[in-house]
């Protein structure tokens, strides 16, 4: 019996040294593998770069912060449009380099490339408070830079920047910028800022009323940038505004968006809250309006 035993040892041993030996050079080919798509992704990605192919958005998105070193070769490119394509790919690759290429983009001589760069910076999932968007807010030449970066950095929530934007604040000159800090300086907590923006909503207009509709339509935007859960109120008191403000189909088939449907996707950016139903450019039943209100 004893004997029957040690030979079952024997071969249990056997079996586990067999299957170590095929685990670990599994592993070896699967990591070979993984080394050679990487390879060929990057080799495919400059390619794509060079013939400033769009499918590097792709591309670069797949390799993630792999991509970085074959983008940080071409940032300073001359030409504008090579330059836009790294950025976008950048901003597809992730990871705290591309918020720097981001900044930098900001910084361009081109004007396409700077709102490129504008626009990917309020695709970023988490706003960076960083010094290199803070020189952006005083030192570039470029109003709709500065505006923009001050609602960029004001997303932060980082009341330590209102000083920084309140400077800029003070000696800006153009209006749309100024406009713009005055919304990021509200979302900080400025409280002569934040009655501003409030006030269409607190006011009797836009009942029935293209104008006044028209008005507090184009406000919600603003509603939902402050991000403020309180301020589902308002968002409520407009679920039953039926008034048509703006065409957002194409001819001939026009689509009216009432101010009640505005109001309805406004909810999840104001309050943090999902619909239990799919948002995006239509108008909206008076079912699923009631369950919006439900959520107020």
């Amino acid at each position: 019996m004893q004997e029957i035993r040690q030979e079952h040892f024997k071969f249990n041993v056997l079996l586990l040294s067999i299957f170590i030996v095929f685990f670990t050079v599994g592993c070896v080919e699967k990591d070979n593998d993984s080394q050679g798509d990487t390879s060929s992704m990057t080799n495919r990605l400059e390619q794509q770069l060079n013939q400033q192919d769009g499918e590097a958005i792709d591309t670069a998105a797949q390799l993630g912060v792999q991509a970085i070193p074959v983008l940080m070769t071409l940032v300073n490119h001359k030409d504008p449009g090579m330059r836009r394509l790294v950025l976008e790919s950048f901003a597809a690759a992730g990871g705290t380099q591309a918020n720097d290429a981001l900044a930098h983009g900001l910084a361009d001589d081109s004007v396409n490339v700077r709102n490129s760069a504008v626009k990917l910076i309020h695709g970023l999932n988490t706003p960076i408070n960083s010094p290199k968007f803070k020189m952006l807010l005083s030192g570039s030449s470029d109003a709709w830079v500065r505006g923009n970066v001050a609602l960029f950095i004001g997303k932060a929530n980082d009341k330590s920047i209102m000083n920084d934007i309140e400077k800029q604040y003070a000696v800006e000159t153009d209006s749309q910028a100024r406009q713009a800090m005055e919304l990021a300086l509200a979302r900080l907590g400025h409280d002569e800022f934040t009655k501003k923006i409030l006030q269409p909503f607190q006011t009797p207009q836009g009942n029935n009323d293209f104008k006044g509709a028209r008005v507090l339509y184009d406000a919600i935007q603003e509603l939902e940038y402050l991000g403020n859960p309180k301020h589902g109120r308002y968002l409520a008191t407009l679920l039953s505004n039926k008034t048509q403000v703006k065409n957002i189909g194409t001819e001939p088939f026009p689509v009216w968006h009432r101010l009640c449907d505005r109001a309805v996707e406004a909810i999840p950016g104001v309050t943090g809250k999902s619909l239990p139903f799919d948002l995006g450019g239509r108008t909206y039943t008076d079912q699923e309006i009631q369950q919006a209100m439900q959520m107020l």
